[in-house]
């Protein structure tokens, strides 16, 4: 059999008193298996807030783990400070019950937006999961295996922005003895990592195994294991391959099939090792979609792209013929300008000399039909020589270069290195988020770049950027 530990189905959630602490209750909002959450306000900062109540066993054994579990969830969390991680700001507890007060969303988890019938794409799927990946690698540095990630646990804003919840099961104890033949459970099966449907140590790589099953019901549309008992289901964790993504969606993109069968890979060694690797994967696939959308946008859509590369093609083809026929007129005109080289100049007569086209105007005699005087043969011959003079200079005259227009300057490059992340604007114009972006191509001139991460105080640098020339630009927020 099965047991899950710290779940008080046996006690009565009270109802809740007008104020608890300095918070004024003022309506329900959800309620679980472990107790209610309410709607209510600080007076002391002016601000709407949630407080999860979870009420407290009679009996001793349970109180004690109870009261241990919550502490240890408001612990947890309370020392985050992270976009996607849901921000505690009070705990404290009653004779009746224990409570978390903690920064008010609005929107619904995960778990209630996929059995409403929504769907993601697989390119916001891999960018919800990025954020998520990325919470827990945070959380993971601090020593924390969250343990229980789920659908239920991931909250989304109405922009479809997550927050990780309930770090209550975060490094939780486990029990020094376990009964024979009982399984004690600390984390929903259904998204469990084999090592910890096991009982064995647990560290960050099983975590990364409940992102990639969460990942895989985004894809397909149903959950990697689903039994109908309790055991069944761990059975099937322990043992069982889920079919593969592309086989119930043939249509998902091989990159992001690699990563979700790597993320729950069955032996630890043989998946992502910290959970900053599996963020890094899917920001290269979000990176990756966006720039192959980009691409396909660039082509006409009434125009293929196997036309407008024929196009290119007659079009750089067209141009060589014009260049190649260019080559030789002129080459024509160098031959024949050598040929007159060496052609004696035309002998004293009343004929006409032959035409030579040149840059320059030709004199032409005037024809004379009767014998001429020796005056009107001597100015004939001396216009005759001043011509073939001429000719003879012209081809060897210097042609000036045609000015070719000066290349505009290069671009500069701005290197982006944003820990754990940013959303990046230059100028006020959006840009995208870093990581993935790691890297702007500015022109030259001064650029303000602003990176903002949530609630964190904006990075604000106005950097002068030159042609060709690289600068680097670090934030940890």
């Amino acid at each position: 059999t099965a047991t899950v530990p710290l779940d008080p189905l046996d006690v009565a959630v009270p109802s809740p008193p007008k104020t608890i602490g300095r918070f004024t209750i003022r309506n329900e909002i959800g309620r679980g298996s472990y107790g209610v959450v309410y709607a209510a306000h600080d007076p002391v900062l002016a601000r709407e807030v949630a407080i999860k109540i979870i009420p407290l066993a009679r009996e001793d054994q349970f109180r004690l783990q109870i009261e241990a579990s919550f502490l240890h969830e408001a612990k947890s969390a309370g020392g985050m400070s992270h976009p996607s991680i849901v921000t505690i700001y009070d705990a404290g507890k009653t004779e009746s019950f224990a409570y978390i007060a903690m920064e008010r969303l609005h929107g619904q988890d995960l778990h209630e937006y996929l059995a409403s019938g929504n769907r993601m794409s697989p390119r916001q799927s891999a960018a919800m999961m990025m954020r998520v990946a990325d919470a827990i690698h945070y959380a993971n540095k601090r020593g924390l295996v969250h343990r229980d990630i789920k659908p239920s646990n991931i909250f989304l804003s109405r922009d479809l922005k997550p927050k990780l919840l309930d770090f209550g099961t975060a490094l939780a104890p486990m029990p020094e003895t376990k009964p024979r033949g009982t399984r004690q459970l600390v984390g929903t099966p259904n998204y469990m990592s084999p090592e910890q449907a096991d009982g064995s140590p647990l560290d960050a790589r099983s975590d990364i195994f409940s992102l990639g099953t969460i990942l895989y019901e985004l894809l397909t549309g149903r959950r990697a294991f689903e039994g109908r008992t309790v055991d069944e289901t761990l059975d099937q964790v322990l043992a069982a391959s889920p079919k593969a993504v592309d086989r119930i969606r043939p249509e998902t993109p091989a990159a992001l099939v690699d990563i979700v069968a790597k993320a729950m890979a069955k032996e630890p060694a043989a998946r992502y090792q910290k959970a900053a690797e599996l963020r890094n994967a899917l920001a290269d696939f979000v990176d990756g979609s966006r720039a192959s959308a980009d691409a396909a946008l660039v082509a006409s859509p009434a125009e293929p792209k196997a036309n407008a590369a024929q196009r290119r093609q007659g079009a750089l083809g067209g141009r060589a013929v014009a260049a190649i026929a260019a080559s030789v007129i002129a080459l024509a005109i160098l031959v024949a300008a050598l040929r007159r080289d060496r052609e004696p100049p035309p002998a004293p007569t009343a004929v006409l000399p032959e035409l030579v086209l040149t840059p320059q105007p030709v004199v032409v005699p005037p024809v004379v039909d009767a014998p001429t005087s020796a005056a009107t043969v001597a100015a004939a011959t001396a216009n005759s020589d001043a011509a073939a003079a001429d000719a003879k200079a012209a081809p060897r005259r210097k042609v000036e270069p045609v000015p070719v227009p000066a290349a505009p300057p290069r671009d500069g490059v701005v290197t982006l290195a944003v820990s754990p992340w940013g959303e990046v604007s230059v100028n006020g114009t959006p840009r995208g988020v870093s990581p993935p972006l790691t890297q702007l191509s500015l022109a030259p001139g001064v650029h303000t770049i602003e990176i903002r991460n949530g609630a964190a105080a904006p990075l604000v640098a106005r950097i002068e950027v030159r042609a060709g020339e690289t600068l680097g630009l670090q934030h940890r927020f």
